[in-house]
């Protein structure tokens, strides 16, 4: 038993330093990375960044995951006279997602690979989107996981899958977490199901991009 004691308090206190250095990195302006090649490139360089390019960066999500794959596609987005981008490849066979979406900073979330929602996930119906739709109140909320999520937009959006392809258009709902740091959204596509998921806030400069 003592050793199990041990051994639990040393994977604790290896978390709690791994947070504090990712902090410690990030109040410091820095990359979150100790070293790296020449050929690295951090912080606003990954908006971009293109196919064939490397992206890696540590911490992300509730786990804490170390993130690094390929860029394979580079989609592009439009709404209300916006256009942003998303870059994407897969890690261990599965697809993340990581969305650029630049205004006065650039905005950076990124979505892990993982089951997708349905709106019995989340204990919504059609007809509670659209009316949140109509009053686009922050103080409508959706209770998941644990945790109440404030609507924060709902809009149509085109999507280009890889950026030069015709758009095509989806319905979107927002809802941001307590702290901020994530994001819960639905989407609706014509003629396919209610899907949605969780992606996560993260910094710019704690993405190394290294160009191949």
């Amino acid at each position: 038993m003592k050793w199990v004691f041990f051994g639990v308090l040393g994977v604790i206190l290896l978390v709690i330093l791994r947070k504090f250095v990712i902090r410690r990195r990030a109040a410091a302006g820095g990359s979150g990375w100790a070293g790296g090649d020449s050929g690295s490139r951090t912080g606003a360089a990954i908006a971009a960044a293109k196919v064939g390019d490397d992206v890696e960066m540590e911490g992300v999500g509730e786990r804490f995951e170390h993130v690094h794959f390929t860029i394979d596609r580079r989609s592009r987005y439009e709404a209300g006279g916006a256009t942003w981008y998303e870059v994407s490849g897969t890690q261990r066979g599965e697809r993340v997602y990581v969305e650029l979406y630049e205004d006065d900073d650039l905005e950076v979330t990124v979505q892990l690979p993982a089951a997708a929602l349905s709106l019995d996930d989340l204990g919504l119906t059609e007809k509670d989107l659209a009316r949140m739709d109509d009053e686009r109140n922050p103080k409508n909320t959706v209770a998941y996981n644990g945790e109440t999520w404030s609507y924060a937009s709902s809009e149509e959006i085109s999507y280009s899958k890889d950026g030069k392809s015709p758009l095509e258009g989806y319905y979107s709902w927002e809802f941001e977490s307590a702290d901020g740091h994530r994001v819960l959204f639905v989407e609706k596509w014509e003629g396919e199901p209610f899907e949605a998921g969780i992606v996560h806030r993260v910094h710019a400069e704690d993405i190394r991009v290294s160009p191949r």
